[in-house]
């Protein structure tokens, strides 16, 4: 089952679908439409994103925990569970596991 991220997701590829096609319309109408899809779309879309229930990993600078987004399976479909991670904690990037929560660096440890 897609975890919300992957949902949210889905749903802001379905709003950039609809903004591309509200360009290529003549009718004003039409491309209303598609501009109110877009928004509607939108909004679908940051509501699953606040509901993604978040984790904690641990920062391998500071030592401290960071939290994150949990995801239920890769958000690209890749088979590659490490994404990238924006730390509040130390203001790097680290690569964690989004299915287990841990970094690279603790995977390697173990």
């Amino acid at each position: 089952m897609p975890g919300r991220i992957t949902r949210g997701q889905r749903c802001r590829d379905i709003a950039a679908e609809c903004r591309k096609r509200a360009s290529l319309v003549r009718s004003p109408k039409k491309r209303a439409e598609f501009e109110m899809f877009a928004g509607y779309y939108d909004e679908i879309a940051e509501a699953e994103l606040k509901r993604a229930p978040a984790y904690l990993f641990c920062c391998p600078v500071t030592n401290s925990r960071a939290s994150g987004p949990l995801v239920e399976e890769s958000p690209d479909g890749n088979s590659d569970p490490y994404g990238l991670v924006s730390c509040l904690a130390c203001g790097q990037i680290h690569f964690v596991n989004h299915l287990t929560g841990r970094t690279i660096v603790e995977e390697s440890e173990r």
